[in-house]
């Protein structure tokens, strides 16, 4: 399940951090992996959103709701919470914690390398 949003995330994580500055149109998966970490902050009692890719993350999140609208944003991060609840549904919650942490730490290794 994550293995796809792995690289999706890391591609447009990439995109941003080689033109050294922030995206100036939306770009959905920092729409998703927003969302999945916000939910998978309560389920699993993480702090995701408290670390500083958490808060990059949201920040670039809000472009979409910027520009392609709340409603399509809403719609988007509602499909990645019902998506990743579902794998948690499948796999057990234990699981998903952990895909989601493995997910977060890929993200953040990927933009230090970039950044490196």
């Amino acid at each position: 399940m994550f293995r796809t949003f792995i690289y999706i995330s890391a591609f447009a994580l990439s995109a941003m951090t080689a033109t050294a500055g922030q995206p100036s149109k939306c770009e959905p998966a920092f729409v998703r992996m927003n969302a999945e970490l916000i939910h998978a902050s309560v389920a699993c009692n993480k702090n995701y959103m408290d670390t500083a890719l958490g808060v990059e993350i949201g920040e670039l999140s809000s472009i979409c709701y910027a520009t392609i609208g709340e409603t399509n944003s809403t719609a988007i991060a509602r499909a990645a919470m019902l998506k990743w609840e579902k794998f948690a549904k499948e796999n057990g919650k234990k699981q998903a914690c952990t895909e989601t942490g493995n997910m977060f730490n890929a993200i953040k290794e990927a933009i230090d390398s970039i950044k490196n």
